[in-house]
Protein backbone atom coordinates (compact mmCIF):
# COMPACT_ATOMS: atom_id res chain seq x y z
CA UNK A 1 0.00 0.00 0.00
CA UNK A 2 1.07 3.74 -0.77
CA UNK A 3 2.54 5.78 1.80
CA UNK A 4 0.80 8.75 -0.57
CA UNK A 5 -2.54 8.99 0.17
CA UNK A 6 -4.93 10.67 -2.68
CA UNK A 7 -7.34 12.84 -1.20
CA UNK A 8 -10.48 10.78 -0.92
CA UNK A 9 -7.90 8.39 1.53
CA UNK A 10 -7.24 11.41 3.79
CA UNK A 11 -7.57 10.12 6.95
CA UNK A 12 -9.03 13.28 9.16
CA UNK A 13 -8.19 13.42 13.12
CA UNK A 14 -10.60 13.71 15.68
CA UNK A 15 -8.93 15.96 18.31
CA UNK A 16 -9.06 19.39 18.78
CA UNK A 17 -5.87 21.80 20.37
CA UNK A 18 -7.87 24.91 21.32
CA UNK A 19 -6.52 28.20 22.90
CA UNK A 20 -9.16 30.22 24.78
CA UNK A 21 -8.17 33.51 26.41
CA UNK A 22 -9.18 36.83 28.31
CA UNK A 23 -9.34 39.52 30.61
CA UNK A 24 -9.30 38.30 34.36
CA UNK A 25 -12.65 37.22 35.62
CA UNK A 26 -14.71 35.93 32.42
CA UNK A 27 -14.38 32.36 33.48
CA UNK A 28 -11.74 30.79 30.98
CA UNK A 29 -10.99 28.02 33.29
CA UNK A 30 -14.49 26.91 33.74
CA UNK A 31 -15.26 27.02 29.96
CA UNK A 32 -12.20 24.83 29.53
CA UNK A 33 -13.35 22.64 31.97
CA UNK A 34 -16.50 22.04 29.93
CA UNK A 35 -13.93 19.92 27.46
CA UNK A 36 -14.78 16.28 26.93
CA UNK A 37 -13.76 14.28 30.21
CA UNK A 38 -10.95 16.82 31.08
CA UNK A 39 -7.99 16.26 33.53
CA UNK A 40 -6.77 20.18 34.53
CA UNK A 41 -2.95 20.68 34.37
CA UNK A 42 -3.43 24.12 37.17
CA UNK A 43 -0.45 25.72 37.02
CA UNK A 44 -1.76 29.14 38.62
CA UNK A 45 -4.14 27.69 41.11
CA UNK A 46 -6.93 28.41 39.07
CA UNK A 47 -8.99 25.55 39.84
CA UNK A 48 -9.93 27.12 43.42
CA UNK A 49 -11.74 30.06 41.66
CA UNK A 50 -13.81 27.06 39.70
CA UNK A 51 -17.41 26.44 41.54
CA UNK A 52 -17.18 23.06 43.23
CA UNK A 53 -20.36 21.48 40.72
CA UNK A 54 -17.70 22.35 37.90
CA UNK A 55 -14.29 21.28 39.18
CA UNK A 56 -12.64 18.31 37.07
CA UNK A 57 -9.76 15.80 37.68
CA UNK A 58 -6.55 18.28 38.28
CA UNK A 59 -2.97 18.19 38.92
CA UNK A 60 -2.48 21.19 41.25
CA UNK A 61 1.27 21.72 40.18
CA UNK A 62 3.72 22.97 42.53
CA UNK A 63 6.71 21.93 40.34
CA UNK A 64 7.30 21.39 36.73
CA UNK A 65 8.72 17.84 37.73
CA UNK A 66 4.95 17.17 38.79
CA UNK A 67 4.04 17.89 35.05
CA UNK A 68 6.40 15.49 33.86
CA UNK A 69 5.05 13.03 36.51
CA UNK A 70 1.31 13.47 35.18
CA UNK A 71 2.00 13.03 31.37
CA UNK A 72 4.05 9.95 32.46
CA UNK A 73 0.27 8.63 33.82
CA UNK A 74 -1.68 9.67 31.08
CA UNK A 75 0.16 7.83 28.46
CA UNK A 76 -1.53 4.87 29.04
CA UNK A 77 -4.75 6.59 30.05
CA UNK A 78 -7.84 5.78 28.15
CA UNK A 79 -10.40 7.74 30.81
CA UNK A 80 -9.54 11.18 30.20
CA UNK A 81 -10.15 13.21 26.58
CA UNK A 82 -8.90 16.45 27.09
CA UNK A 83 -5.70 17.77 28.94
CA UNK A 84 -6.12 21.58 30.11
CA UNK A 85 -2.97 23.93 30.55
CA UNK A 86 -4.01 26.95 32.77
CA UNK A 87 -2.36 29.28 31.86
CA UNK A 88 0.03 29.41 29.39
CA UNK A 89 1.84 32.37 31.04
CA UNK A 90 2.35 29.85 34.43
CA UNK A 91 3.47 27.31 32.24
CA UNK A 92 6.62 29.22 31.12
CA UNK A 93 7.31 30.54 34.83
CA UNK A 94 7.28 27.21 35.90
CA UNK A 95 9.62 26.03 33.15
CA UNK A 96 11.78 28.90 34.14
CA UNK A 97 11.51 27.94 38.42
CA UNK A 98 13.11 24.38 37.28
CA UNK A 99 15.91 25.62 35.13
CA UNK A 100 16.79 28.80 36.62
CA UNK A 101 15.34 28.43 40.42
CA UNK A 102 14.89 32.47 41.90
CA UNK A 103 17.29 33.61 39.79
CA UNK A 104 16.28 35.57 36.83
CA UNK A 105 17.47 33.80 32.82
CA UNK A 106 20.56 34.62 31.52
CA UNK A 107 20.35 34.70 27.85
CA UNK A 108 21.98 31.08 27.27
CA UNK A 109 19.18 29.84 29.45
CA UNK A 110 15.97 31.09 27.56
CA UNK A 111 16.76 28.09 24.64
CA UNK A 112 16.77 25.81 26.84
CA UNK A 113 13.29 27.03 28.61
CA UNK A 114 11.85 27.52 25.01
CA UNK A 115 13.36 23.62 24.29
CA UNK A 116 11.71 22.44 27.64
CA UNK A 117 8.43 24.05 26.14
CA UNK A 118 8.23 22.65 23.18
CA UNK A 119 9.13 19.34 24.56
CA UNK A 120 6.57 19.34 26.99
CA UNK A 121 4.12 20.45 23.94
CA UNK A 122 5.34 17.65 21.64
CA UNK A 123 4.63 15.17 24.65
CA UNK A 124 1.38 16.09 25.13
CA UNK A 125 0.04 16.20 21.67
CA UNK A 126 1.42 12.78 21.43
CA UNK A 127 -1.18 11.49 23.76
CA UNK A 128 -3.64 11.89 21.35
CA UNK A 129 -6.11 13.68 23.66
CA UNK A 130 -7.86 16.64 22.89
CA UNK A 131 -5.54 20.18 24.46
CA UNK A 132 -7.42 23.37 25.41
CA UNK A 133 -4.98 26.15 26.34
CA UNK A 134 -5.57 28.86 28.90
CA UNK A 135 -4.27 32.15 28.80
CA UNK A 136 -4.43 35.95 29.94
CA UNK A 137 -5.07 38.54 27.46
CA UNK A 138 -2.37 41.24 26.67
CA UNK A 139 -3.27 44.42 24.90
CA UNK A 140 -1.08 46.18 21.54
CA UNK A 141 -1.81 49.19 20.62
CA UNK A 142 -2.83 49.82 17.00
CA UNK A 143 -2.78 53.43 16.56
CA UNK A 144 -5.55 54.96 18.90
CA UNK A 145 -7.36 51.70 19.13
CA UNK A 146 -6.50 48.32 20.86
CA UNK A 147 -5.72 44.79 19.77
CA UNK A 148 -6.26 41.84 22.08
CA UNK A 149 -3.65 39.32 21.89
CA UNK A 150 -3.15 36.31 24.05
CA UNK A 151 -0.21 36.96 26.74
CA UNK A 152 2.42 34.40 25.59
CA UNK A 153 6.57 35.17 25.04
CA UNK A 154 6.69 35.38 21.18
CA UNK A 155 8.51 32.17 20.59
CA UNK A 156 6.61 30.41 22.59
CA UNK A 157 2.94 31.80 21.19
CA UNK A 158 4.59 30.75 17.89
CA UNK A 159 5.28 27.27 18.54
CA UNK A 160 1.45 26.81 19.82
CA UNK A 161 -0.22 28.62 17.02
CA UNK A 162 0.67 26.73 14.35
CA UNK A 163 -0.75 23.58 15.80
CA UNK A 164 -4.58 25.50 17.00
CA UNK A 165 -7.24 24.43 15.51
CA UNK A 166 -9.58 27.23 17.28
CA UNK A 167 -8.04 29.88 18.92
CA UNK A 168 -10.87 32.00 20.98
CA UNK A 169 -11.31 35.19 22.45
CA UNK A 170 -13.62 36.08 25.71
CA UNK A 171 -15.11 39.22 26.35
CA UNK A 172 -18.33 40.93 27.41
CA UNK A 173 -20.49 42.40 24.80
CA UNK A 174 -24.12 44.04 24.81
CA UNK A 175 -26.70 41.29 23.73
CA UNK A 176 -30.24 42.54 23.08
CA UNK A 177 -29.70 44.62 25.78
CA UNK A 178 -27.53 42.48 28.13
CA UNK A 179 -24.29 42.43 29.29
CA UNK A 180 -23.21 38.85 28.29
CA UNK A 181 -19.76 36.63 27.75
CA UNK A 182 -18.91 35.88 24.30
CA UNK A 183 -16.32 33.70 22.47
CA UNK A 184 -15.08 34.69 18.81
CA UNK A 185 -13.13 32.12 17.10
CA UNK A 186 -12.61 33.99 13.82
CA UNK A 187 -9.97 36.29 13.53
CA UNK A 188 -11.21 40.19 13.60
CA UNK A 189 -9.06 43.49 13.60
CA UNK A 190 -9.17 43.58 16.82
CA UNK A 191 -8.73 40.20 18.26
CA UNK A 192 -6.41 37.08 17.44
CA UNK A 193 -8.82 34.00 16.32
CA UNK A 194 -8.47 30.70 14.33
CA UNK A 195 -11.09 28.34 13.34
CA UNK A 196 -9.86 25.60 11.27
CA UNK A 197 -12.66 23.21 13.26
CA UNK A 198 -15.29 25.42 11.27
CA UNK A 199 -17.21 26.49 14.64
CA UNK A 200 -19.25 29.20 14.45
CA UNK A 201 -17.43 32.57 13.92
CA UNK A 202 -18.18 33.35 17.80
CA UNK A 203 -20.64 32.64 20.42
CA UNK A 204 -22.65 33.54 23.40
CA UNK A 205 -21.22 31.57 26.40
CA UNK A 206 -24.58 30.89 28.47
CA UNK A 207 -24.41 32.05 32.25
CA UNK A 208 -24.50 28.79 33.86
CA UNK A 209 -27.15 28.26 36.56
CA UNK A 210 -26.66 26.50 40.20
CA UNK A 211 -25.92 22.42 39.19
CA UNK A 212 -26.29 23.02 35.56
CA UNK A 213 -24.09 20.82 33.69
CA UNK A 214 -20.85 22.81 32.32
CA UNK A 215 -20.83 21.17 28.27
CA UNK A 216 -20.00 24.25 26.32
CA UNK A 217 -16.49 22.95 24.58
CA UNK A 218 -17.79 19.50 24.80
CA UNK A 219 -20.92 19.99 22.56
CA UNK A 220 -18.84 22.09 20.15
CA UNK A 221 -15.93 19.27 20.11
CA UNK A 222 -17.98 16.47 19.59
CA UNK A 223 -20.07 18.43 16.40
CA UNK A 224 -16.36 18.60 15.54
CA UNK A 225 -15.89 14.41 15.12
CA UNK A 226 -19.29 14.19 13.82
CA UNK A 227 -17.97 16.42 10.96
CA UNK A 228 -15.25 14.62 10.35
CA UNK A 229 -16.82 11.09 10.66
CA UNK A 230 -19.30 12.35 8.23
CA UNK A 231 -16.49 13.40 5.93
CA UNK A 232 -14.83 10.06 6.38
CA UNK A 233 -18.13 8.40 5.12
CA UNK A 234 -17.91 10.62 2.50
CA UNK A 235 -14.30 9.98 1.70
CA UNK A 236 -15.24 6.08 1.94
CA UNK A 237 -17.76 6.41 -0.69
CA UNK A 238 -16.05 8.65 -3.38
CA UNK A 239 -13.18 5.81 -2.59
CA UNK A 240 -15.64 3.26 -3.72
CA UNK A 241 -17.55 4.83 -6.56
CA UNK A 242 -14.19 5.62 -8.26
CA UNK A 243 -12.80 1.94 -7.90
CA UNK A 244 -16.25 0.91 -9.54
CA UNK A 245 -15.54 3.90 -12.30
CA UNK A 246 -12.15 2.64 -12.70
CA UNK A 247 -12.03 -0.83 -12.60
CA UNK A 248 -15.04 -0.44 -15.58
CA UNK A 249 -13.44 1.34 -17.80
CA UNK A 250 -10.40 -0.65 -17.47
CA UNK A 251 -12.41 -3.12 -18.67
CA UNK A 252 -14.01 -1.27 -21.76
CA UNK A 253 -10.65 0.15 -22.26
CA UNK A 254 -9.31 -3.37 -23.06
CA UNK A 255 -11.85 -4.44 -25.55
CA UNK A 256 -11.00 -1.31 -27.71
CA UNK A 257 -8.90 -2.51 -30.85
CA UNK A 258 -8.79 0.82 -33.17
CA UNK A 259 -9.07 4.46 -32.77
CA UNK A 260 -12.85 4.85 -33.18
CA UNK A 261 -13.78 2.98 -29.87
CA UNK A 262 -11.11 4.24 -28.09
CA UNK A 263 -11.64 8.23 -29.38
CA UNK A 264 -15.55 7.12 -27.70
CA UNK A 265 -13.69 6.11 -24.49
CA UNK A 266 -12.08 10.31 -24.46
CA UNK A 267 -15.37 11.64 -24.61
CA UNK A 268 -16.58 9.24 -21.99
CA UNK A 269 -13.80 10.21 -19.62
CA UNK A 270 -14.40 13.99 -20.45
CA UNK A 271 -18.14 13.60 -19.16
CA UNK A 272 -17.13 11.47 -16.27
CA UNK A 273 -17.81 13.50 -12.72
CA UNK A 274 -14.69 15.74 -11.62
CA UNK A 275 -14.27 13.09 -8.21
CA UNK A 276 -11.04 12.91 -6.65
CA UNK A 277 -8.45 12.24 -9.33
CA UNK A 278 -10.86 9.75 -11.36
CA UNK A 279 -10.72 11.51 -14.94
CA UNK A 280 -6.85 11.87 -14.80
CA UNK A 281 -7.06 8.33 -13.68
CA UNK A 282 -9.03 6.99 -16.96
CA UNK A 283 -7.18 9.56 -18.99
CA UNK A 284 -4.03 7.77 -18.24
CA UNK A 285 -5.66 4.42 -18.90
CA UNK A 286 -6.82 5.79 -22.40
CA UNK A 287 -2.99 6.70 -22.69
CA UNK A 288 -1.42 3.89 -21.57
CA UNK A 289 -4.18 1.55 -24.38
CA UNK A 290 -3.51 4.17 -27.18
CA UNK A 291 0.43 3.07 -26.99
CA UNK A 292 -0.29 -0.55 -26.54
CA UNK A 293 -2.33 -0.15 -30.40
CA UNK A 294 0.27 2.33 -31.68
CA UNK A 295 -2.36 5.27 -31.98
CA UNK A 296 -0.97 8.82 -31.79
CA UNK A 297 -2.88 11.95 -29.98
CA UNK A 298 -3.80 14.50 -32.15
CA UNK A 299 -2.87 17.55 -30.38
CA UNK A 300 -5.40 19.83 -32.08
CA UNK A 301 -8.45 17.36 -32.41
CA UNK A 302 -7.65 16.10 -28.67
CA UNK A 303 -8.22 12.50 -30.82
CA UNK A 304 -6.08 9.50 -31.01
CA UNK A 305 -5.10 8.67 -34.68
Amino acid sequence: MSIIKRPAEIVGKETIVCLIYGQSGMGKTTLACSAPSPVLFDFDGGVSRIRDEHQVPTVQIAKWADALEALKELKHDTEFMTIIVDTASKILDSITVHICGTAQPKIQQWGLINATFKSFLRSVQSLGKNIVFVAQREVEKNGEDNRYVPQFRASNYKDVICDLDVCGYMEMVVHQGQEVRQITFNPTSRSEGKNTAEFAPSYIIPTLAAGQANTFLSERFNEYVVKQRERAARRAEIIKTVKEKVDAFKAECETCTDADSLNSLVEAAKNEPAIGDLRLRLSMMIKERATQLGLNLNKETRLYE
